[in-house]
C-alpha cells in the first residue's frame, strides 16, 4: 500500500517538475492512466506468487532479444510522430 503511494508521488513530482522546466506536458493524461494500470498489475502478481524459488538459477541469453527490441525502437522513433497530431 505504501509503495503505491510513494509510485505515485513520484509520477505526480516527475510530471510536475517537467512542466515547470519545460513548459510543456511530457506526458499526456493517457500514459499515466496506463502506467497505473501497470504498477496495480505489478502489485498483484507479486503478491499472488506462491512459487517455490529454484534450486538452481537458470540464466536465459536474451541478447538477441534485446538488439531486436533496440532496433524496432529506433526504427519506430523515426517513423512516428508521437506529439504532432
Amino acid at each position: 500500500m505504501c509503495v503505491d503511494k510513494i509510485k505515485t508521488f513520484e509520477i505526480v513530482l516527475f510530471v510536475v517538475l517537467a512542466f515547470l522546466i519545460t513548459g510543456e506536458y511530457v506526458i499526456g493524461a493517457f500514459e499515466i492512466v496506463l502506467y497505473f494500470f501497470l504498477i496495480d498489475f505489478i502489485t498483484i502478481v507479486i503478491a499472488a506468487d506462491n512459487a517455490r524459488p529454484a534450486r538452481k538459477f537458470k540464466s536465459r541469453d536474451i541478447t538477441s532479444l534485446a538488439n531486436d527490441l533496440i532496433k524496432v525502437s529506433v526504427l519506430k522513433s523515426f517513423t512516428e510522430d508521437h506529439y504532432n497530431q
